[in-house]
């Protein structure tokens, strides 16, 4: 059945009490966004220099690993993050989950909250990245005399970066389902019920 009204009004309420989990959660997100986006805009900005043969860009085997290593590195710190703050919020949502909240509705909501993570990555990240881009362009116009130009950047720079941060994402969330998400949310459960144990006399 549907909950009652009432219901919903207490699920906004407890979600801006804890909207400073939120907040870290978010910001955390913007770092590992910008580079991506940077990193994915640098890649079309220098792709004449590529063509040249331009020492400013890598080549080979050691950029590659470069790259991937990179990439590797900022999955990790997404992925933590998000680990992190699905534990904050499964602990906030355990109350509920014990007085009866079905295990949907706690989806539903966790679910909420992730994509509009996920949407302000995306958007603060596009922002940050695309002002790095901008500066980095003009230094290269302003200290350089070459005769092969840095590219500007297109929307299908900016569409290759999204992708990749909503691969990442998506990859995040499969493994918290699988291995964390129904340990941590039994854990959380059992802990509620030790705690309320009445002491032996």
């Amino acid at each position: 059945g549907k909950y009652p009204e009432g219901f919903y009004r207490v699920m906004w309420k407890n979600f801006k009490r804890s909207k400073k989990d939120f907040i870290v959660y978010a910001g955390m997100n913007l770092l590992p966004a910008s580079l991506i986006f940077a990193g994915v805009g640098m890649a079309q900005m220098l792709a004449p220099f590529n063509k040249e043969g331009n020492i400013l860009t890598g080549h080979g085997i050691t950029a590659i690993l470069l790259e991937f290593l990179i990439v590797t590195l900022i999955a990790s710190l997404m992925i933590a993050n998000l680990l992190s703050y699905f534990r904050k919020r499964m602990r906030n949502y355990s109350i509920f989950t014990s007085m009866g909240m079905r295990k949907s509705t706690l989806y539903t909501l966790l679910g909420a909250e992730i994509v509009a993570g996920i949407v302000s990555m995306l958007v603060g990240g596009g922002c940050i990245g695309g002002v790095i881009l901008f500066i980095l362009r003009r230094i290269f116009l302003s200290r350089y005399s070459m005769d092969v130009q840095p590219t500007k950047v297109t929307a299908f720079s900016y569409l290759i970066a999204s992708l990749i941060l909503i691969g990442i994402s998506v990859i995040g969330l499969m493994i918290i389902r699988d291995f964390f998400l129904y340990r941590e949310l039994r854990k959380i459960q059992l802990g509620d019920v030790e705690k309320e144990k009445m002491p032996e006399k």
